[in-house]
C-alpha cells in the first residue's frame, strides 16, 4: 500500500484497494471540493471540505 494510504474495511476484513474503477466518485469529489483560483477554471461547491473515500460498488456496479 502506498505511503499515507489507508486501508478499506468491509465486514471486518481489510482491503488495500479502494480504487475508483469508473472515476464517478473522483468526478463527484472534484465537483464538491475542488480548490478555487487554481488556474484550471473550476471551483468546488465547498472548497474547504474534507473528502472521505468510501467504496460501495465494484467496477460492474454491484453493491457490497
Amino acid at each position: 500500500m502506498p505511503a499515507g494510504a489507508q486501508a478499506a474495511w468491509l465486514d471486518g476484513q481489510q482491503y488495500a484497494d479502494a480504487q475508483d474503477e469508473n472515476s464517478h466518485g473522483t468526478h463527484v469529489a472534484g465537483i464538491a471540493a475542488a480548490v478555487g483560483n487554481n488556474g484550471i477554471g473550476i471551483s468546488g461547491v465547498s472548497q474547504a471540505a474534507d473528502i472521505l473515500a468510501c467504496k460501495f460498488m465494484d467496477k460492474y456496479g454491484n453493491g457490497y
